[in-house]
């Protein structure tokens, strides 16, 4: 299948498929966004442009159309998949940090940035100050995709 309407070049960069799932393309219904292609099919991994919406992009992914590298175990983060979480349809929407001025506000709950008490304890990487690499709520710049 040929890819029409790719994302520009600011996009994120395609999802590691498996080779034979490369050209595997989906038609998503009630999707709600509009997409930039030239028919409906949507390639996995690979991301898309959204009509009206610059800087921002639409993906979808199967699990199980993931690079076999990527799952087999290489990663200790990385849990083996069940046969249903494998053929799931994931859905996947980026924004260009860049491009957009966001803010948020703590919780009451927990309203630090470090690791909460709820994970389990094999699910938490010490390494890191909190589970998105932060601990404090200064202001930082975005990475780059």
């Amino acid at each position: 299948m040929t890819r029409t309407g790719a994302a520009p070049a600011s996009a994120p960069s395609a999802a590691i498929i498996e080779p034979a799932s490369a050209d595997h393309a989906v038609v998503p219904t009630d999707l709600g966004l509009d997409v930039d292609t030239a028919d409906r099919a949507l390639l996995l991994g690979q991301w898309y442009g959204l009509r009206g919406l610059p800087d921002v992009y639409v993906s979808v992914v199967m699990p199980a159309a993931i690079a076999r590298s990527l799952l087999d175990g290489r990663e200790r983060t990385v849990n083996r998949l069940e046969p249903v979480e494998s053929k799931a349809l994931d859905y996947l929407v980026a924004f260009d940090l860049g491009k957009f001025d966001l803010g948020f506000a703590l919780g009451t709950g927990h309203p630090r940035l470090g690791w909460s008490q709820r994970p389990p304890p094999a699910s938490i990487d010490r390494t890191l100050p909190g589970p998105d690499g932060i601990d404090r709520a200064a202001r930082s710049r975005s990475p780059a995709w």
